[in-house]
């Protein structure tokens, strides 16, 4: 029993996902830059640094930095 891969199907995902990926990374720089959420900037920073690792160097997704 053999499955046919659709090609075209995985990279027009692929390309949205991208492309919310673009957009949410956008956001979240915006979010970072308000001043009310200054404090917050280090989810920020490890947001960008997760999409660097996953998506560019095919690393694991970095642990999310935990305030005490």
């Amino acid at each position: 029993m053999t499955k046919e891969i659709d090609v075209e199907s995985i990279i027009t995902a692929n390309y949205r996902f991208l492309t919310l990926l673009g957009i949410a990374t956008s956001i979240i720089m915006d979010y970072k830059d308000l001043e009310a959420y200054h404090d917050k900037s280090d989810k920020c920073d490890w947001f960008m640094q997760a999409i660097q690792d996953v998506v560019y160097e095919n690393k694991p997704i970095p642990p999310l930095p935990i305030k005490d």
